[in-house]
């Protein structure tokens, strides 16, 4: 697994810890915020070089990414 791989692997499996709702589609995952209000599709094999740090990006300016949620 290349290291976006990995990285986005963890950016998923943060969301799901974050109560974020993670499903897995074809060539992509969609995750859904536990407000019900924000969701972002990610890529499963993206090709720009700086997808991973543009997601987490997009992820704080856009939803409820860095508010506390269930745990």
């Amino acid at each position: 697994m290349s290291d976006q791989g990995k990285e986005l692997k963890a950016i998923r499996r943060e969301a799901e810890l974050k109560g974020w709702r993670v499903e897995r589609g074809k060539g992509y995952y969609k995750m859904w915020c536990p407000c019900g209000k924000h969701w972002k599709t990610v890529k499963l094999t993206p090709s720009n070089p700086n997808y991973t740090r543009n997601l987490l990006g997009q992820l704080r300016r856009a939803t409820c990414w860095d508010k506390e949620g269930p745990r």
